[in-house]
């Protein structure tokens, strides 16, 4: 078991990433550092890339609509949130009706 405490920079997980970087959750873990640090775009690409890893992989498609919901990118944002569904998960209720507000769309 790893203990993900010990780790805390996006330097730490791109050393993880570069030792086995098709270990999803070390793209998550920098994904989330780079949006604490606002950087939308870089943690899209993070939570992209563990997609990519496992295109099953839920917590990936969630926060992911999320980042683009902060971009205005809600055609990516719906997409997201369709494939949640589609592996038998919810969605939060309250991020869907901001979402087809600030959309204008009821996809």
């Amino acid at each position: 078991m790893i203990n993900w405490q010990s780790f805390s920079s996006i330097s730490d997980f791109t050393k993880v990433i570069e030792l086995n970087p098709r270990f999803s959750e070390a793209y998550i873990k920098r994904g989330l550092i780079y949006f604490k640090q606002n950087q939308l775009i870089q943690a899209i690409f993070d939570y992209t890339k563990a997609i990519e890893i496992d295109p099953n992989f839920e917590p990936g498609y969630n926060k992911r609509c999320q980042f683009y919901y902060r971009l205005k990118e809600y055609d990516k944002a719906w997409a997201d949130v369709h494939k949640i569904k589609e592996l038998g998960y919810s969605v939060d209720p309250e991020f869907i009706s901001a979402l087809k507000a600030s959309s204008g769309q009821d996809k």
